[in-house]
C-alpha cells in the first residue's frame, strides 16, 4: 500500500510541474484582444498564455498579429 501512495505523490508531482508550463489554447473561434503590449492576439487564452493584460477587446491598430501558429507552429 506504500508503494501505491508513493507513486500517486510522483505522479501528481509531475503532473503538477507540467501543468506550471503548460499553456492549451483550443482554438475554436477567432475573438481577438489587444493587449497592453501592442500586440493582437487571437482570443483571451492566448492573451493569459502570454502573461500580458488586456487593453481593449479586438485588434490593436496598427500593431503585430499573434496567432495560434506563433504558439503551436
Amino acid at each position: 500500500m506504500k508503494l501505491f501512495y508513493y507513486a500517486l505523490t510522483v505522479l501528481l508531482l509531475i503532473v503538477n510541474l507540467m501543468a506550471v508550463n503548460a499553456c492549451v489554447c483550443v482554438y475554436l473561434e477567432y475573438d481577438p484582444v489587444c493587449a497592453t503590449n501592442g500586440v493582437t492576439y487571437d482570443s483571451d487564452c492566448y492573451l493569459d498564455c502570454a502573461a500580458t493584460e488586456l487593453k481593449h477587446r479586438g485588434p490593436c491598430e496598427g500593431h503585430t498579429v499573434f496567432s495560434a501558429e506563433d504558439f503551436y507552429g
